[in-house]
């Protein structure tokens, strides 16, 4: 996949919610609506008040194209925006690059040619105008598991990577990072947690010690890994209503 273009990965949850996608189908529409009406575009982990967690979990984690359909676009798209914008600008002024590819990871969905031709057309759609006659821009689909994101592939073809569930991909390649370090890759994921919420007295005595909050204390833990940013929730979350 690698070329003169610079890649940038998002993965579809990320650009859509499918947290909202599961909650619609855990209890439906009164559920979703009693949801954001609470900290849901500041929460700081994925527990929602009046929603039992084990179930939660055990339907996210069989997320299927129902959950899809369920779920909504998210402020990634705007960001990502943003994103190709830099990348393009930089193109301009840096030699043997020639423009920007998108890829949009369809895993874990089972997507038919139809669906994955629809998704594209909503990021294309998004994204019309990119292409001009110095600078080519792309998108392409893919179905690739954490797993297969091994930090060579990642170094070779990405300049950027939007991931909601990064705490799984981290984990998975933590060795592998040491030996093969992708430190010009921004790995953008939200600021939350996702196994352990501290205490505020744990916070408190983290900021004490070393003047960090827990989510700077994970970007610098990673530091000389990849170049971690995470981004506040509502990034990652359904697009408020005006």
């Amino acid at each position: 996949m690698s070329s003169a273009l610079s890649g940038v990965y998002v993965d579809l949850d990320s650009l859509l919610d499918t947290r909202i996608g599961t909650l619609a189908k855990l209890g439906g529409n009164e559920l979703v609506l009693n949801v954001l009406k609470g900290n849901y575009h500041s929460r700081q982990d994925d527990k929602f008040p009046g929603v039992n967690l084990e179930q939660y979990k055990a339907l996210y984690a069989s997320r299927d194209v129902e959950t899809l359909t369920l779920s909504t676009l998210t402020n990634v798209m705007w960001f990502l925006g943003k994103i190709v914008t830099e990348l393009m600008k930089q193109a301009l002024v840096r030699p043997f690059h020639e423009g920007v590819r998108v890829v949009l990871n369809t895993y874990p969905y089972q997507l038919t040619e139809e669906d994955q031709a629809s998704m594209k057309g909503i990021l294309a759609a998004k994204m019309n105008g990119y292409s001009t006659a110095e600078l080519s821009f792309e998108l392409e689909t893919v179905y690739q598991s954490d797993a297969e994101l091994t930090p060579e592939y990642c170094k070779l073809n990405f300049s950027a990577m939007l991931m909601y569930n990064f705490d799984h991909w981290l984990t998975l390649h933590q060795v592998a990072l040491t030996q093969l370090p992708m430190n010009e890759v921004t790995l953008y994921a939200p600021a939350l947690y996702h196994v352990h919420t501290p205490t505020e007295e744990q916070i408190s005595e983290l900021k004490t010690r070393f003047h960090w909050s827990p989510f700077e204390a994970l970007e610098k833990s990673v530091n000389g890994g990849v170049n971690l940013q995470l981004m506040p929730v509502e990034l990652f979350s359904i697009v408020k209503p005006e």
